[in-house]
């Protein structure tokens, strides 16, 4: 049995999922999320997820405690907008990717 594309497994998640790198730049953006938020990956990837999203949570401490501690942080019930408020949930986990 062979395990799906990694990028096809990506672009089918049903919710939106959102990649950062070290810097909370984003390096990858699902199909769902673009669709929730309403913006294209393209225009996304590479900028800050701190300047181009407005999320009413504190996001700078939440990536540096998953980053320090390796523990996943779950934030419901979060208003976050590119443009029109949306109400949603934040999950941030740390995973080494090719380790």
């Amino acid at each position: 049995m062979s395990l799906p594309d990694v990028q096809a497994l990506w672009s089918s998640l049903p919710m939106p999922a959102i990649l950062i790198d070290s810097e909370d730049r984003m390096v990858e953006v699902n199909p769902a999320a673009e669709a929730y938020l309403n913006i294209s990956a393209k225009s996304l990837r590479g900028h800050s997820i701190l300047e181009r999203l407005s999320i009413a949570a504190p996001l700078e401490d939440v990536f540096e405690h998953v980053r320090t501690t390796r523990a996943d942080v779950y934030i419901s019930e979060v208003d976050l907008t590119t443009g029109g408020a949306r109400a949603g949930d934040v999950f941030a986990a740390s995973r080494a990717f090719g380790r």
